[in-house]
């Protein structure tokens, strides 16, 4: 695993954020941040460093969010969730063209993909309970029983970043336009169950 200095040194994902704090204060005040955030993500994971392969999958995409939140948050920002919340929706716009453009060139594939989330993702051994529920050759649904990013965001004290992880469902998937995409229950609102349901679009969406 990177220590925090080498993960985040010239990161694109995390460039907007830079930016804007570039504009708010001076490059000391800024490389002092960063080095902060590096401290802890690198602390972050040092909680996490007995944990499986199938968990580590999640923790390496909500680790580097937490860590910039909680630093960015104890440094009394007022926007501090604002801000993570908007470089997390930007990456996952640009992660989106991903799946927009498998999905266009193989809608049919992209649905089989969706079947297997339950054994290669939303794994037990991750911390999730999660059934494939049955559905037409077109389509595909599953049943999201237990997950553990609220309770690892929880666990970090910034249960209210779990929006981040919640959002991006829609940002990747919502108007894509050969699958429609629907999800009933969220992470947000600490829903019991959440329901994922993948089709292929019967006329392709024009945006």
């Amino acid at each position: 695993m990177k220590k925090g200095t080498d993960f985040f040194t010239d990161n694109e994902e995390f460039k907007t954020l830079n930016n804007e704090l570039t504009v708010k204060y001076d490059s000391i005040t800024v490389a002092d941040l960063w080095n902060k955030i590096a401290a802890c993500y690198d602390d972050t994971w040092a909680q996490y460093s007995g944990v499986n392969d199938a968990l580590k999958k999640h923790l390496k995409y909500m680790i580097p969010y937490i860590a910039v939140y909680k630093v960015l948050f104890e440094d009394d920002r007022n926007d501090a969730l604002e801000l993570v919340i908007e470089q997390a929706k930007m990456n996952a716009i640009e992660k989106r063209k991903f799946y927009e453009g498998y999905s266009n060139r193989f809608p049919g594939m992209f649905i089989k993909n969706c079947r297997k989330l339950p054994k290669t993702f939303f794994t037990e051994k991750a911390g999730f309970e999660c059934e494939l529920l049955e559905s037409p050759d077109k389509e595909c649904s599953f049943l999201v029983k237990k997950c553990p990013y609220l309770a690892i965001c929880t666990e970090n004290g910034c249960p209210e970043l779990v929006k981040i992880f919640s959002d991006n469902d829609v940002y990747y998937y919502a108007n894509l336009p050969k699958i429609a995409f629907k999800r009933n229950g969220n992470l947000e609102a600490e829903e019991e169950l959440c329901e994922y349901h993948f089709s292929i679009r019967e006329q392709v969406l024009t945006v």
